[in-house]
């Protein structure tokens, strides 16, 4: 059997965390079996999940530069300890140079996987650039989730691409769990738009909620519905109070049922500043929803003829969200399994690096 430990800031509801559970799903476990190292376990039920299908959680404490030879000491004891580990694969931005630099020190063989495009200063790209070399030097597989962020990282060729797929099943529309949710959220008789993702700057639910008090104006039946946490929480509740909009509006919290919710949207907004790819927005396209997106958010997002890359401009989408109240929902699944988004497909090709990365080493 091989054993891969995939290691992430969180594991909580995230669309990478979501992407990686999915995969662990699909594969033979038999044959590969996944575990975890993590700063912190968000989501108790991916916890349950991943014992029950075999996996490990291993808690690993953040970085304190104060100390930073305690988290080297506590991730040594991790790899020493399980040594039937072979593959390290990891996923998250920030200490990854010194994590995949360890686990070559421990023997294992190293994925490094970029699910996002980041913009920096001077300063920091800098510091990055510097971390870049070590990323690519002790990475024997690189992996990205778009064209953009495997570019921004690794520098162009120098990746392959790993299309975040998605379990197209769950998004086959269903007018029974639409009524349901609507009618639990008090939705009925609503106009819902739908955002998800982390409540965080980059996301910019600002500015969808700059939009609600023009919005209503023209449409008082609009409501907006904003799926996910995050560290601006509290400062989108104030910006919609002093809008006077906060009873148009849902905070839902983080959910494991977000192709349920989409199922009660009629249109999903995706204003980021910057992404990687944008897994929500391929959800929502396979759940047959007009997305609108900005032009923040990489052209691999769009596979469908829903989605429409839009300039951050208010009155432009103000335009296209009332213009496009009453487009009907499309049948998208056939056509982004087309373009390789299937989770199953996403799940062969990676359990094909694996078997390869085994195959090489034994060499």
């Amino acid at each position: 059997m091989i054993r891969v430990v995939h290691v992430l800031g969180n594991l909580s509801v995230g669309g990478v965390e979501s992407f990686i559970m999915s995969i662990y799903r699909q594969m033979d476990r038999e044959k590969i079996q996944f575990d975890f190292i993590v700063h912190r376990l968000e989501n108790e039920a991916y916890r349950k999940e991943i014992e029950d299908l075999g996996g490990r959680i291993f808690i690993l404490d953040r970085l304190d530069f104060k100390n930073p030879l305690k988290y080297i000491r506590d991730l040594d004891k991790i790899l020493e300890d399980h040594k039937e580990i072979s593959i390290l694969h990891c996923h998250f931005r920030g200490t990854e140079a010194l994590i995949l630099k360890r686990a070559k020190k421990h023997g294992l063989m190293t994925i490094s996987h970029n699910h996002g495009a980041q913009n920096y200063s001077k300063i920091k790209s800098f510091i990055r650039d510097i971390f870049k070399k070590d990323i690519i030097k002790y990475s024997d597989i690189r992996l990205a989730c778009s064209n953009e962020a495997g570019s921004n990282l690794y520098g162009k060729g120098n990746f392959v691409k790993m299309n975040n797929g998605i379990d197209l099943a769950k998004y086959k529309f269903s007018e029974q769990i639409r009524q349901k949710i609507r009618k639990d959220l008090s939705l009925a008789d609503a106009y819902v738009l739908m955002n998800v993702g982390s409540l965080s700057e980059i996301k910019n639910q600002e500015f969808l909620i700059s939009l609600m008090p023009d919005l209503l104006k023209k449409d008082p039946s609009l409501r907006l519905l904003l799926v996910g946490h995050g560290p601006m929480k509290d400062d989108l509740k104030n910006l919609a109070k002093e809008l006077n909009v906060e009873k148009q509006m849902i905070f839902y919290g983080n959910s494991d049922k977000v192709n349920e919710l989409l199922m009660a949207a009629d249109i999903f907004l995706f204003p980021s500043l910057r992404e990687g790819l944008g897994i929500a927005a391929i959800e929502a396209q396979a759940a047959g929803l007009v997305t609108l997106l900005s032009k923040g958010v990489p052209a691999d997002t769009g596979l469908s003829e829903n989605a429409k890359f839009i300039d951050l401009d208010k009155d432009k989408w103000i335009r296209q969200i009332l213009d496009n109240k009453d487009m009907p929902r499309l049948n998208n699944i056939d056509q982004i399994r087309k373009e390789g988004y299937d989770i199953k497909e996403s799940a062969v090709k990676l359990s094909h690096i694996y078997n390869n990365l085994v195959s090489q080493s034994n060499n």
